[in-house]
């Protein structure tokens, strides 16, 4: 048995004990002041510092015990006492030892008090150590003793939840050098044979889902492992809700992987099935919440969301609607885990940006009475018999909205009642609804809000930025309203607006004007004042979507407001998406994602530009009753029907005579014996895109040249372009959308083989090449940065890229493999792969590493 010594506590005594050849492991009495030692010998000195190693087991079990007696003594305002900053070294070199020797007799008792430690110790004096610990506990998950393999699991999953961006990286390192993934996924495998205690199966799929959330390259071998699918399939259908909630959560970070999701969309109804009911309200709200986290990712875009309101949109919708109306509130106030549900039940019902069925089903399920009860909590509409007066209307509204109720909300209910206005049938009646109230009194509520942020009118300060930010998706609502392809809805904004702006529009409109003709300098293009001109800009298209105003703007100069903003944008390379402008969009799901392929929503990722031209043409429709566009007052001296003809001269070829919706000229791509050829429109059996000259002519001044040369190319029906199939489709993509389509990320370009990723690369190599002589500098520079991002994820391809770079004369990414190359130049001569390059290409890589030696 070995001594134990108790005395009083004294801070030198402490530390001349520690400094000797053993280490002292304690237990303190915080209250009376005295402090338990065991002195165990071990110590050893591996010439930086002093560790404590012992094979004896008796002794690791004795040193595990006093750990945990010590651990036991922490708490409160003793967490944060010198005494527990001090031992962490110590304790944590001796953890970390036991577990390295795997003796099976003392790991259960190592990683419950790993558990501990973890639970007990502030993060902030324990950040240091975790790295410590991620390489023994991960090398322990699958070993055969499942209490061992659920306390390393639980470890992990809280040294990850804690971990700091720096040490990602490294931990990553670690996961692929213990092959953890493999490892968690291979035990979850083994619960379909009843191997794996209910307990353990918990566990697993926790951290495995830790893992995939925090690093996406792990996503690749789960969603790809048909087995482990099977399994979770098995087990989702289990009664344990605490199963539910971690299935629910593996799959919402598979689900983070766009391809991910599609093979979990390829599950079709019985995965969606089980997903709604979750999200229902028999359900725990725990659960509930992981459902609708899973339905956000498998909606992250357009078509995944299509895909499943084309199997179960009704039930869909009818889970959203629960989620967001299901709450009770005390004084004003909602718990927070109801607080929590609601939250991601609105973020969901932001699939009504795209069209689609599920826009009927949310009239039907009574969408509008959610967003009234979530603006006007108290408001009820089933006494009042009749319809409201105006006033009484914006006595209603006003009064609502002066409660400030859930505030954090709003710009949720102002975007989904947007997306509902924007997205509604031409012919929808709200009397058949029964709904014509509500619709009102949400529309004066919007309106009102809308005016008010016109009122301000003021830059926006630090503090008021949230309020500001409401105001921007109040601001847009109303837009969109009042736009609204629904006659009832355009006309009941258009005139609830002009009713509450009347008393002093003129006013705020002149005020509108001049705010629209101040320009914040390139050096002060920020959020704030970017929001504010956006909302500025969106005030306006409302004021020239009602016809008493749009005279009134043109006299204040707005057509040359709106004009210089669109060139002040045009001139500067302005892009502002709306999700710079719209917090409320983001969540810690959005933030890591990969190997999604979302297309911008309808404003694109220019809004102040789109808001601009809109109301540009909102105020020349409004002027075509006659021959002159009057509405111009002298601003502009060309009749519409001569603006018309020149924008169809614009969409016809130069000689006139072919419409721009006919196909004129044909793109051919190098031939390719691979390639089997087949065209829908023509005969030609090499490969070729059909494409119209007008927009060649408008994209390239290279091709532009040459359509005008007045040489045989200028006449020809066809134009040979010196690149693959594979680099032609992106260049013409690029040249009708202005998107170069990216190559795979994420996931799947990490575990993609060497060979396919050079396949991958080699159209935007080509294109590089391409883009030097067809004068294409925007072309050239995606290239460029699409290819170095991708071999600086992959070193490994530097060799093979700086021939082929070489080989096409792109020297300025030559001279980057190169730098990527120099820290291996050595190794790269030994083992003669630099053989295959020619010598100036070789002086270039040794210069790099020469000069990489210099600066240390």
């Amino acid at each position: 048995m070995l001594p134990l010594f108790s005395f009083q506590f004294d801070n030198f005594i402490i530390k001349s004990f520690l400094n000797f050849n053993f280490i002292a492991l304690l237990t303190f009495n915080w209250t009376e002041g005295s402090c338990s030692f065991l002195f165990v010998s071990g110590r050893v000195y591996d010439g930086k510092e002093s560790k404590w190693q012992c094979t004896d087991i008796e002794i690791q079990r004795h040193v595990i015990r006093s750990i945990s007696s010590f651990l036991d003594c922490i708490s409160g305002d003793t967490t944060h006492h010198p005494l527990v900053k001090d031992s962490l070294a110590d304790i944590v070199g001796a953890i970390v030892w036991i577990l390295q020797n795997k003796s099976k007799a003392v790991l259960s008792m190592a990683t419950n008090a790993v558990v501990n430690l973890i639970n007990v110790v502030p993060n902030s004096l324990l950040q240091s150590y975790l790295l410590d610990m991620v390489h023994p506990l991960s090398s322990l998950l699958l070993l055969h003793q499942v209490d061992v393999s659920i306390s390393c699991a639980t470890a992990l999953n809280m040294i990850f939840s804690n971990l700091s961006v720096k040490g990602e990286r490294k931990v990553w390192d670690i996961l692929i050098e213990t092959e953890s993934v493999s490892r968690i996924a291979s035990g979850i495998r083994e619960f379909s044979d009843g191997v794996m205690p209910i307990e353990c199966f918990k566990g697993m799929a926790s951290l495995l889902s830790t893992i995939l959330h925090r690093w996406p390259p792990s996503r690749y071998t789960v969603w790809n492992d048909a087995k482990l699918l099977e399994v979770l399939e098995v087990m989702r259908v289990k009664p344990d809700f605490s199963v539910k909630v971690a299935v629910m959560k593996l799959y919402t970070t598979i689900a983070l992987c766009g391809n991910g999701a599609k093979k979990l969309l390829e599950k079709g109804e019985s995965l969606l099935h089980i997903m709604v009911l979750c999200m229902g309200r028999s359900h725990p709200i725990s659960v509930r919440i992981e459902g609708f986290r899973l339905a956000q990712c498998l909606a992250k875009n357009e078509e995944g969301c299509l895909k499943m309101m084309s199997l179960c949109c009704d039930p869909f919708v009818k889970a959203i609607i629960d989620g967001m109306s299901g709450w009770t509130s005390h004084s004003g106030k909602i718990a927070n885990d109801q607080m929590s549900l609601l939250l991601e039940a609105c973020h969901l019902a932001l699939i009504s940006r795209w069209a689609g069925e599920h826009h009927d089903c949310l009239w039907e399920h009574g969408i509008d009475r959610v967003l009234l009860k979530l603006l006007l909590h108290d408001f009820q509409d089933e006494p009042l018999q009749q319809l409201l007066s105006l006033e009484e209307q914006l006595s209603i509204a006003r009064e609502g909205l002066k409660a400030n109720f859930l505030l954090g909300l709003r710009p949720y209910v102002w975007d989904l009642l947007g997306w509902l206005a924007i997205h509604c049938r031409e012919d929808f009646n709200p009397n058949i609804q029964g709904c014509e109230l509500r619709i009102g009194i949400l529309i004066t509520c919007a309106c009102i809000s809308f005016v008010d942020s016109i009122r301000k009118g003021h830059q926006i300060c630090q503090n008021d930025v949230a309020d500001t930010l409401r105001s921007e998706a109040a601001s847009r609502a109303v837009m969109m309203m009042i736009y609204s392809p629904c006659k009832y809805i355009a006309t009941k904004a258009s005139d609830m607006l002009y009713e509450i702006l009347r008393p002093t529009s003129k006013e705020h409109l002149k005020r509108l004007m001049h705010m629209l003709k101040i320009r914040p300098s390139m050096d002060n293009v920020g959020m704030p004042n970017m929001l504010q001109t956006s909302i500025n800009l969106v005030a306006l298209v409302c004021y020239s979507g009602i016809p008493q105003y749009q005279s009134h703007i043109v006299e204040n100069g707005g057509i040359h407001a709106l004009m210089d903003l669109i060139w002040w944008c045009l001139r500067n390379d302005i892009h502002i998406g709306r999700l710079s402008l719209a917090p409320h969009l983001h969540n810690t799901l959005s933030e890591r994602t990969c190997c999604w392929i979302c297309k911008e929503d309808w404003e694109g990722n220019n809004i102040l530009l789109l808001y601009g031209l809109w109301g540009l043409a909102e105020l020349m429709h409004s002027g075509s009753s006659g021959n002159t566009v009057e509405i111009f007052g002298g601003q502009v001296d060309y009749t519409e029907a001569q603006f018309v003809s020149t924008l169809q001269g614009i969409c016809s070829d130069n000689s006139g005579t072919s419409p721009g919706i006919k196909w004129d000229v044909m793109l051919e791509a190098k031939a390719n014996e691979s390639i089997s050829w087949t065209c829908t429109i023509c005969s030609k059996s090499v490969p070729h895109m059909h494409c119209h000259k007008v927009v060649l002519w408008s994209r390239c001044d290279y091709l532009r040249a040459l359509l005008q040369s007045g040489m045989r190319e200028s006449n020809s029906q066809t134009i040979k372009v010196p690149v693959s199939w594979e680099a032609m489709i992106r260049l013409v993509n690029w040249l009708y959308t202005d998107e170069l389509p990216r190559p795979p990320s994420g996931c799947l370009w990490i575990n993609m083989k060497s060979e396919e990723r050079l396949a991958v690369l080699q159209p935007y190599l080509e294109l590089c090449r391409l883009a030097e002589f067809w004068f294409l500098e925007e072309v050239q520079d995606i290239s460029y940065r699409v290819i170095v991002s991708c071999v600086d994820s992959a070193r490994h391809l530097s060799i093979k890229i700086i021939k082929i770079a070489a080989d096409f004369c792109i020297w300025k990414l030559v001279e980057v493999a190169a730098n990527f190359l120099a820290p291996s130049y050595r190794q790269l001569c030994q083992s003669g792969e630099l053989e295959a390059l020619d010598e100036e290409v070789i002086d270039m890589i040794r210069t790099a590493s020469v000069r990489l030696s210099q600066e240390g």
